[in-house]
Parts: C-alpha cells; structure tokens; sequence
C-alpha cells in the first residue's frame, strides 16, 4: 500500500511540474512575440488584387485619385507616422504584351512625398493620382510600389510588400459587371453595349446601387433596344438579360 501511494503522490507531482512549465512556456512566448516593431504591408496581395484603373469610367477627367490600402502588424499607433514608398523603375512603365518599353514620368502619375499612417487604426489608405495622358488610348501603364522601412516601420510580409496599379483610357469590364449581372440583367459584356448602355440610360458605374435600381436601369436599356436595334460589329444584335 506504502508504495502505491508514493506512486500516486510522485504522479501529482509530476502533473503539478507539468502545469507549471506550460505557465512559463505561455509567459515566455508572450515575451518572445512583441518586440516593439511595427510592421507595414499592402492590404492587397499583387499577384491576386492588383488595381486596374480606366478613364473610360471617368469621363471629363483628367486625373483620378487611387486609394491604397495599407495593413499596420504589431500595436496600434498613438501619433500620426510618415509611410515611406518607392517606384519600382524595372516594373513600372508603358506596357507592351506584357513588358515595360517606356518609363513613366511626373506626367504620368504621382503621390505625396508627405504619407501618413494614422493612429488608432491598423488599416489605412493613401491617394495614387493617375494622369490622363495620349498614350493611355491605346495602351496600359503599369505602376509598383515598393513599402520601404524607415524609423517608424519595417517592412511586412514580402508578399504584400509591392502594390501594382494598371491604368489605360481603353475600356475594360468594369468589376462590377459580375456573374449577376451577367445572368440577370444586362447580358455579356461588349464595349459597344457598355458605351450604349452609358449613352442611353446616363450611368456609367453600379458599384454599390441596389439591385431594385440596377433593374430599373436594366429595363430602360432594354426598352431601348426594343424601340433602337442595336448591333455589333459583327452583326449581333445587342440583348439584355432581365426580364420584364
């Protein structure tokens, strides 16, 4: 009985070390995790979410402001912080088939030298100002940009550590012409459908708009084209999908 029972008192002990080691290990690993340092990213990753931009959409405009999103990794802030970015030349330029063949210049697109993360939050954005230029007609630019780490952050995961803006005056389907969209109201995308549908019912974005509107505005178009055939290039004649 004697030795069952140093047995038994020789498990609780062991238990009791146990427990004690995980208490320290956790204290240990909450020390080791926060070193003071923030990081910052892109909130997008470039090779998925890169941003494309077209003047097509924004007609009368010469310039247009571009949001960039940022993600701050350690503690929030408790003062403003200047965020440093750079241009990556080798990346940045007039695309063609897919590679830089003239640079970009001050004409082209520019951003404050005087950026800031704001304190209180861990997402934040800064403005990208885009330039309408003669070249954009027929052609992509491209801009990257490079988080570069300065007294106040390093930089964050690689991956997220490049944001890349596509910009032209070409049309390009907007993103909102989704699947629903596409099955229930306006059909398949054509620039020459888009630039009717812009022409005859006055809106050239539905980015938001409840569905109640998109169908109304959907409707419209295709009471238009009842009463105004209208045909691609190909001879096609121009429908819409919803129904009413």
């Amino acid at each position: 009985m004697m030795v069952i029972k140093n047995i038994e008192i020789m498990k609780r002990q062991f238990i009791f070390l146990l427990l004690l080691l995980a208490v320290f290990g956790c204290k240990e690993d909450e020390f080791d995790t926060y070193s003071g340092v923030n990081y910052l990213s892109f909130y997008n990753n470039p090779a998925t979410d890169s941003i494309v931009e077209t003047f097509f959409f924004h007609q009368g405009k010469d310039v247009i402001e571009v949001p960039i999103k940022f993600n701050l990794g350690g503690q929030l802030l408790t003062e403003d912080c200047p965020i440093k970015l750079s241009v990556v030349d080798s990346l940045s330029g007039l695309l063609e088939d897919g590679k830089v063949v003239s640079p970009l210049s001050d004409a082209d697109f520019a951003f404050s030298d005087q950026l800031i993360f704001h304190k209180g939050v861990n997402v934040d954005s800064v403005f990208v100002i885009l330039k309408k230029t003669a070249r954009l007609e027929d052609a992509y630019c491209r801009v990257v940009l490079q988080i570069e780490s300065n007294e106040f952050f390093e930089v964050g995961e690689t991956v997220y550590s490049q944001a890349k803006i596509y910009f032209t005056s070409m049309i390009s389907i907007p993103q909102w012409w989704d699947e629903t969209i596409v099955e229930y109201y306006l059909g398949g995308f054509t620039p020459k459908k888009y630039e009717i549908f812009c022409r005859e019912v006055g809106v050239t974005d539905l980015t938001g708009v409840e569905e109640k509107y998109i169908r109304e505005y959907a409707l419209q178009f295709k009471r238009y084209l009842e009463a105004h055939p209208e045909y691609e290039d190909d001879g096609t004649k121009i429908s819409v999908t919803v129904i009413g």
